[in-house]
């Protein structure tokens, strides 16, 4: 004779096992989305201001912070820079580090920046640092906030900019 299972109070096995990954995988969307700025774009603001501000600078800098935040550059150490008066060029890295965010969602997690932007907005300074070996970016707005945004690509475009002005690079 067979059992009728079909009034039991527990769930099949499978069912539970999908409520329970369905419930995992919401939580690391909720804490991407967290970390990360909503559809892992920059503000529109902060890369106005980097398009428009005429004394934005491009830093360059070591990667690994030192222990005092108020150093340098965010805590790290500036190892040159050069202000941005050129508009095209401006323009340029702005949809340069705009377009990098396209297709950026798998990435390590080491953020080691070495380039660094500084621009004035209608509403006060924009700080950015970029580390395009783990693919992520951290924008500091004016407003005290830190955004953090996912990027893709390489840093020649930045790298040849240096070189070309005589810039030091990093040595790490």
């Amino acid at each position: 004779m067979s059992e009728d299972h079909s009034n039991d109070s527990h769930p099949p096995r499978r069912r539970r096992f999908g409520c329970l990954w369905a419930g995992g995988a919401f939580c690391l969307i909720v804490l991407g989305w967290c970390h990360y700025t909503p559809l892992n774009r920059f503000s529109s603001a902060s890369l106005a201001a980097l398009r428009s501000d005429s004394e934005a600078v491009f830093y360059s800098i070591e990667p690994w912070p030192d222990d005092d935040p108020m150093k340098g550059f965010h805590g790290h150490e500036i190892v040159g820079q050069k202000r941005v008066d050129d508009t095209d060029i401006r323009e340029s890295f702005a949809d340069f580090i705009a377009t990098s965010t396209h297709g950026a969602w798998d990435r390590a997690a080491c953020f080691d920046p070495r380039h660094a932007f500084r621009a004035r907005g209608s509403d006060g300074v924009y700080d950015f640092l970029l580390c395009f070996q783990c693919g992520q970016a951290v924008v500091y707005s004016p407003d005290g906030r830190r955004e953090w945004v996912l990027i893709v690509g390489k840093p020649d475009l930045l790298n040849d900019y240096l070189r070309q002005h005589s810039i030091p690079r990093p040595k790490h």
